[in-house]
């Protein structure tokens, strides 16, 4: 909707999960960069997918063991009262951007990581990015502001100011130091969107 996504939702587990790897046959050029996307926040949050990345494994292979993570986590977390909050590692800023930009979701999550990363000085955790990024051979000129005329950063700080995951004044950010070390830490808003105003693809 134009308020937002994610506004409604209920707590149901499905009956049953099915896996067809060989859909990904199908996806054009757009959807299989997007979907690269979402691998990378898995590389991030498990060590073993990171290395699934890095030895350039199979797609297929990759995507199934990101999603068996997917069905272990939220089934230790169904609620998303703790670790759960980690599957949405680069998707704060992710959703401000594929508001503004009008991308694909991965695309926005690659975005949302790597000016995560850079506002708020995560060397290691840009490095492995990078490192990530390359195996999977995704292109990185896509995952710059600057690369679109249209961005309007006034819309994707309005954006960023409903984030579901905003408390009062502060913004509450995931993050990492490396493959398997994840954090949840909250910011002021004023104090983040001070730091991303003095990224050079963000300063006036």
């Amino acid at each position: 909707t134009t308020a937002g996504k994610n506004l409604l939702g209920a707590f149901h587990s499905p009956e049953r999960i099915y896996l067809c790897t060989e859909f990904l046959k199908t996806l054009d050029a757009e959807n299989w960069v997007s979907g690269k996307g979402e691998m990378l926040k898995y590389g991030f949050l498990s060590s073993e997918i990171h290395q699934l990345i890095i030895k350039k494994k199979p797609v297929e292979e990759i995507a199934v063991a990101c999603a068996k993570f997917k069905m272990e986590l939220v089934a230790r977390d169904f609620k998303e009262e703790g670790e759960r909050i980690h599957l949405n590692l680069g998707h704060t800023l992710g959703h401000a951007f594929e508001f503004a930009l009008k991308l694909p979701h991965g695309v926005a999550v690659m975005m949302g990581m790597k000016y995560l990363f850079e506002a708020l000085n995560k060397e290691e955790a840009r490095k492995t990015l990078d490192e990530m990024l390359a195996a999977l051979e995704i292109p990185t000129a896509q995952l710059h502001v600057k690369a679109y005329s249209e961005f309007d950063k006034t819309k994707f700080f309005h954006y960023l100011q409903q984030d579901k995951k905003k408390h009062r004044d502060k913004i509450r950010l995931v993050l990492t130091e490396g493959p398997g070390k994840v954090s949840v830490t909250e910011m002021p808003m004023a104090e983040f969107k001070s730091r991303m105003n003095t990224h050079v693809d963000f300063a006036d």
